[in-house]
């Protein structure tokens, strides 16, 4: 484009600024369209970023569920065999000697049941502490997913741009072919009019010099006239 410019006669001052004007402006518009199409890729591959998050958010969120119902199925275990157990009367007198097993199985059933209710309250801290880290995740992704409807809009907002730029762009450059097809054939019509005016040029000369000949012999004539006359 630059070169058809510089092809241009000295004397085509307005059409050689156009030309410069025009091609100033296909460049920047260029130069924004690839801007625009490396946004569009950096938007994609953040898009495909926030998609492997949001798989990862998925599955951690499906172990997390998993475990619950394990830590869930596990406390109503433990609630069904502290259930389960038969309630403790007042044990008897023991007999002569003959009381201590009872009393050592008593209290490896309560030392049990210890047990299993602190298990059930550990559980049951466990069971909050995911269930909160389950609503972090879920309000994580949500935001996630906020971010990338915007981008989205924002890569479509590009994509809108861009064809306008690239339509500018055609645009611009068939207004730049007509002018250059225009100035051609203006520089065609100014070499046929110069062409024309040397052949008339010429022609004038030729007559000029055709009229000083006719002049030149007249005078001859005249000058041999007189010179009869005078001798008669």
């Amino acid at each position: 484009m630059a070169g058809s410019c510089a092809e241009l006669p000295r004397g085509d001052d307005g059409l050689r600024f156009l030309c410069a004007k025009f091609s100033s402006l296909i460049t920047r518009l260029r130069e924004e369209v690839l801007a625009r199409r490396r946004a569009e890729a950096a938007q994609r591959q953040l898009e495909q970023r926030l998609q492997e998050q949001a798989a990862f958010w998925e599955a951690e969120r499906a172990r997390w569920d998993l475990e619950r119902r394990g830590l869930r199925e596990e406390l109503l275990a433990t609630r069904r065999e502290a259930g389960a157990e038969p309630p403790r009367e007042a044990a008897p007198a023991p007999a002569l000697g003959g009381g201590d097993a009872g009393t050592g199985a008593q209290l490896r059933r309560a030392e049990e049941l210890a047990r299993l209710r602190r298990e059930r309250v550990q559980l049951l801290a466990e069971q909050r502490e995911v269930s909160e880290e389950l609503v972090d995740c879920r309000e994580h992704l949500t935001r996630w997913r906020r971010t990338s409807a915007d981008h989205e809009a924002r890569a479509e907002a590009a994509g809108r741009g861009r064809d306008e730029a690239e339509g500018r762009v055609r645009l611009l450059q068939d207004e730049l072919r007509q002018a250059l097809r225009s100035a051609s054939a203006a520089r065609t019509r100014e070499a046929a009019a110069k062409v024309c005016a040397g052949r008339g040029a010429r022609e004038a000369r030729s007559r000029e010099a055709r009229l000083h000949a006719l002049r030149t012999e007249g005078q001859r004539c005249a000058r041999r006239a007189s010179s009869a006359e005078r001798r008669l």
